[in-house]
C-alpha cells in the first residue's frame, strides 16, 4: 500500500478543490492507497474527512492576506521551519507521494524535493497574478508553470484550457487532463424529482420560472453582473424569480450586492450557504453562471445534470469543454450583464428551447464527467508516478531557495522594525517641537529684547 500526503490551502468545504478532494478520497481504493490530509488550519473539512476514516493533520498556513509588510516578512520567515517540519513528516511517516491540491501552496512540493519523495500538482485554476501570494512573489504565467513543473513529477489539469496555460514550459506528456467528476447518480435522482421544493419554501408560484446562480459572494464570481442582469430581466418579465446561493467571503462586498438587489424586492432571493444543492438545482429552470474566471466549476456540470438550460460567461476552466454555444448552453462575455439578460429572456420566451438545451447538456455530462471515471484516471496517474524512480533526496536548489527566503524574511522584518522606530522618533520630535511652550518661545524669539 502506498501512502499519499494531500496538502491543502483551505480547511472548509466551500471551495471546488475541497469538494473535489472529498469525492476523490471517498472512492479511492484504500487497499492500494493510504491517504493523509494536511490542512492549513482547523476547519469544517476535518469532520467529513474523519468520517471517511482519513487521518487529518494541521500545520498553520495563511496565504490569504500578505499586503502589510509585517505579515509578508513574517510569512517568509515561517516558510523554512514549516518545510523542515514537513520533511521530517515525510520521512517519519514513509510518505510515497505528495499530492499538492492547490496552486497556492509551495510547502509540500519543496519538502518533497528535499526529502526525495515523488510529487504531484493538481491545477484547478489558471495562474492569477492578483492572488495575494503572487502580488508579493511576482511571476508571470510561464514562470509559474515552470515552478510547478520543477517541483513535481507530474501535473494534473482539470481542463484542456489549463493545459494551454502550463505547456510550454511543462512538456505536454507530463500533464494529465482529468476533468472534475460529479456524483451523477445523486443529480440524476434530483432530476427525477423536478421541479424540487424551493418554490414551496420561498412562496414562489408553481408556474414562475427560476434563474439560479450558485457560488461564493465574491467579485470574481461576477455577482454584481448577476444582479444587474436580474434587474433587466425582472423589468421585462412579470413572473421570473432570481436566486443566489452561496456564502460571502467579503462582508463589504456582500453588503454592496445585497444593496443592489434590494430594489428587486421579493423577486430576488439570497439563500446563503446551503447543503441541499441537488434539490435547489432541480428547482431551477435556467442556471446563469456569471464568473469572471473559473477552474471548474463543479456547479456548472451539476446544473447541467439537473435539467437546467445554461447561460454562462466565457470564464475559462471547463466551460469550453462542456458548453457548445447553441447546443449545450449559451455563451456570453464576462461582465456583459445586458447580454446575460438578453440570453435569459430568449430562453424564458422559448420553453421548448430550454428543454432541448438541457437535454443535450445532460448527455454531455454523462459522457465524460462521472466521478468514478475521474477517480480511476487519478489512481492511474498515481500508479504511473509511483512506478518512476524517486527523486534523489537533498535538493540544493530548494535548500538555497529556503535559505534566501529566511534571509529575506529576517532583513525585511528588521526593515519594518526600523521604520516603526523612525516613525516613533518622528512623532516624539513633533511632540517636542510643536507644543504650546515651544510655540511661545518661537514667538518670543522674534522680539528684540529676548
Amino acid at each position: 500500500m502506498k501512502r499519499i500526503l494531500y496538502v491543502l490551502s483551505r480547511s472548509d468545504t466551500a471551495g471546488g478543490g475541497e469538494i473535489y478532494l472529498l469525492r476523490l478520497l471517498s472512492r479511492l481504493d484504500r487497499s492500494r492507497f493510504e491517504p493523509i490530509v494536511l490542512m492549513p488550519a482547523e476547519g469544517p473539512l476535518r469532520e467529513p474527512l474523519e468520517k471517511l476514516g482519513i487521518e487529518v493533520l494541521v500545520q498553520a498556513l495563511d496565504y490569504g492576506w500578505l499586503a502589510p509588510d509585517v505579515r509578508w516578512y513574517a510569512g517568509l520567515g515561517e516558510l523554512p521551519p514549516r518545510v523542515e517540519k514537513l520533511v521530517k513528516l515525510l520521512r517519519d511517516r514513509a510518505i510515497d507521494l505528495v499530492h499538492t491540491n492547490t496552486n497556492l501552496v509551495l510547502d509540500g512540493a519543496l519538502a518533497s524535493r528535499i526529502a526525495g519523495v515523488r510529487g504531484l500538482y493538481v491545477c484547478h485554476i489558471e495562474f492569477q497574478a492578483d492572488m495575494p501570494l503572487y502580488q508579493r512573489l511576482p511571476l508571470d504565467p510561464r514562470a509559474f508553470a515552470s515552478l510547478m513543473g520543477a517541483l513535481s513529477e507530474q501535473t494534473v489539469a482539470v481542463s484542456s484550457m489549463l493545459v494551454d496555460t502550463l505547456s510550454p514550459p511543462i512538456p505536454r506528456e507530463r500533464i494529465a487532463v482529468i476533468p472534475n467528476g460529479v456524483e451523477i447518480d445523486v443529480y440524476d435522482a434530483a432530476f427525477a424529482q423536478r421541479p424540487g421544493r424551493l418554490r414551496l419554501e420561498l412562496g414562489i408560484p408553481a408556474a414562475a420560472p427560476i434563474v439560479m446562480n450558485i457560488g461564493r459572494l465574491m467579485p470574481d464570481k461576477g455577482c454584481d453582473a448577476f444582479v444587474r442582469a436580474a434587474s433587466e430581466v425582472i423589468s421585462r418579465d412579470p413572473d421570473v424569480h432570481f436566486v443566489h446561493v452561496g456564502q460571502h467571503g467579503l462582508p463589504h462586498y456582500a453588503e454592496k450586492i445585497t444593496a443592489m438587489a434590494r430594489a428587486l424586492g421579493q423577486r430576488f432571493h439570497f439563500l446563503g450557504y446551503r447543503k441541499d444543492i441537488p434539490d435547489l438545482l432541480a428547482s431551477s429552470d435556467i442556471f446563469l453562471l456569471t464568473s469572471q474566471r473559473e477552474g471548474g466549476p463543479y456547479v456548472l456540470i451539476e446544473a447541467m445534470l439537473t435539467g437546467n438550460a445554461i447561460v454562462t460567461t466565457r470564464c475559462g476552466g471547463l466551460v469550453p469543454d462542456v458548453i457548445e454555444h447553441g447546443k449545450t448552453g449559451l455563451l456570453v462575455d464576462v461582465d456583459d450583464a445586458p447580454a446575460m439578460a438578453k440570453s435569459v429572456l430568449e430562453l424564458l420566451a422559448a420553453p421548448e428551447r430550454r428543454v432541448e438545451l438541457a437535454r443535450h447538456a445532460r448527455a454531455r455530462v454523462h459522457e465524460e464527467f462521472d466521478v468514478n471515471l475521474s477517480v480511476a484516471k487519478m489512481a492511474g496517474v498515481y500508479e504511473d508516478v509511483l512506478a518512476r524512480p524517486a527523486p534523489a533526496p537533498g535538493s540544493t536548489a530548494a535548500m538555497l531557495f529556503l535559505r534566501a527566503i529566511a534571509e529575506l524574511g529576517y532583513l525585511g522584518n528588521e526593515m519594518v522594525q526600523l521604520k516603526q522606530r523612525l516613525k516613533r522618533a518622528e512623532r516624539a520630535a513633533d511632540l517636542i517641537l510643536d507644543n504650546p511652550v515651544m510655540r511661545l518661545l518661537r514667538r518670543l524669539r522674534g522680539h528684540k529684547w529676548l
